[in-house]
């Protein structure tokens, strides 16, 4: 049986200090795994960058911020789990410039299909009917039709439901309409271009949007650590969308994708320098760290804690103890005194004080009562925790320490309880020097 002061666990081909069984007053309570924190610390201990990307966010409260938001805050899939952040420079009056200059690309793309179509409508509307007596020739009502059995028999009727290339058929479906438009591919090709800028913008704009919600960042606190995180690296440009300001009339639009910085573009036709927006993913070493759905906080303290050779485990299940439910963090400082028991949480924080402290309430009644379970089964408790985005202040605290408290049935009255945050996780119970550099 493993003792509870943890033994090295191979996770994959990395070996990781894993706390594997907690020490109960008359048997052991194994720690059964979930989640994948501990596939992320066995990634990222093969990653050199790894020390240099925690020592960065540990030393900038706002990284902090920004990088501690949950999973649904700045995810590019609703389903999956990868951060994408969008940045426009200083002097984009990022809500109205971008607001406009979206809806002009909108407005002019639809002008010019609109008139396309209605020039070419006559011979459209010829080259349908012509289609609809080919197939009644053939002795078949279309009146009779579904629209789908419809659809089929007028793409039998020109040729297509055949074997051959796609790309074929596709060309063949269009050649016979040439004529009615080939003459707008130029305004065709910039139309397109301006009426995507249209849901890029506003699809970027509200991912911003949401994240300085969701951090409490400013726009220009906001932008800094971006640019931060750019230089540092730790950050990429992934597509970029450039614009003109000075043609009210017809949208000036660019693409740049593979980029490793934003570079000064100049408009070719006034030779202004153009605005734009960009879209950033983080890279490999960052996003091991950022993407657990929680943000980064709860891989944070577990890579200080692995790096600092503390026995730890995440995301696990004691076995035999139902009721405790999952255990975001749980680790066995130096000195004998008992396991630590962190409850992580990521908030929205530009929210009124009032729904701060009701979620942090919320987070001192789960945590009492995961310790509660634990106490009873007479495993020994340090300190207990709630690490969350939320700002630290001496307020805060107090009203988790006074909440814990009042729910705990089993555990010491005088237990350490500790609030961890952006700046203050260098506070974290029984690391007498957390190894990750922070202010």
């Amino acid at each position: 049986m493993l003792s509870s002061s943890g033994v090295f666990r191979t996770e994959g081909q990395v070996e990781l200090n894993l706390l594997n069984v907690l020490k109960g007053g008359s048997r052991d309570y194994p720690l059964v795994p979930h989640g994948s924190l501990r596939r992320a610390i066995a990634k990222a201990k093969t990653a050199p960058e790894s020390k240099t990307f925690s020592s960065f966010v540990g030393g900038s409260v706002d990284a902090q911020s920004l990088l501690f938001l949950h999973w649904s805050h700045t995810t590019l899939f609703d389903e999956i789990s990868i951060p994408l952040y969008f940045s426009t420079p200083p002097g984009v009056s990022s809500r109205e410039t971008v607001a406009r200059e979206a809806k002009k690309g909108a407005e002019i793309g639809t002008f010019t299909i609109e008139r396309i179509l209605h020039d070419s409508k006559p011979q459209l509307e010829e080259y349908v009917r012509r289609m609809i007596e080919r197939i009644q020739a053939s002795g078949v009502s279309p009146e009779m039709m579904s629209q789908a059995e419809l659809l089929a028999a007028i793409l039998q009727a020109m040729g297509l439901i055949t074997a051959g290339s796609p790309l074929s058929a596709m060309l063949k479906l269009v050649q016979p309409l040439e004529d009615y438009f080939v003459d707008d591919a130029p305004d065709l090709a910039l139309t397109v271009l301006g009426m995507t800028k249209f849901p890029l913008l506003e699809y970027g704009q509200s991912r911003r949007a949401i994240a300085l919600r969701a951090s409490g960042l400013n726009e220009s606190r906001y932008e800094a650590v971006v640019s931060q995180l750019v230089a540092e690296g730790y950050l990429k440009p992934s597509l970029s969308l450039f614009w003109c300001e000075g043609h009210p009339t017809v949208p000036t639009s660019y693409y740049l994708a593979g980029h490793q910085r934003v570079p000064k573009v100049r408009c070719d036709v006034c030779n202004k320098i153009m605005r734009y927006g960009t879209f950033l993913l983080l890279s490999p070493p960052a996003m091991t760290f950022v993407r657990h759905k929680k943000g980064a906080i709860l891989h944070l303290l577990a890579w200080d804690l692995e790096i600092a050779s503390i026995p730890w485990n995440a995301e696990a299940y004691p076995d035999g103890l139902p009721n405790a439910g999952e255990l975001d963090l749980l680790y066995d400082p130096p000195g004998g005194k008992g396991v630590v028991l962190v409850e992580c949480k990521s908030h929205v924080t530009d929210t009124p004080e009032r729904t701060i402290q009701s979620n942090l309430k919320k987070a001192a009644t789960q945590l009492a009562k995961k310790a509660d379970v634990l106490s009873a089964a007479g495993i020994s408790l340090r300190a207990v925790s709630v690490a969350s985005n939320y700002p630290a202040t001496p307020a805060r605290e107090k009203l988790l320490k006074s909440t814990f408290d009042s729910k705990a049935r089993n555990c010491s009255s005088n237990l350490d309880v500790v609030l961890l945050g952006p700046g203050t996780l260098s506070r974290i119970p029984g690391v007498s020097k957390s190894p990750t550099k922070r202010e």
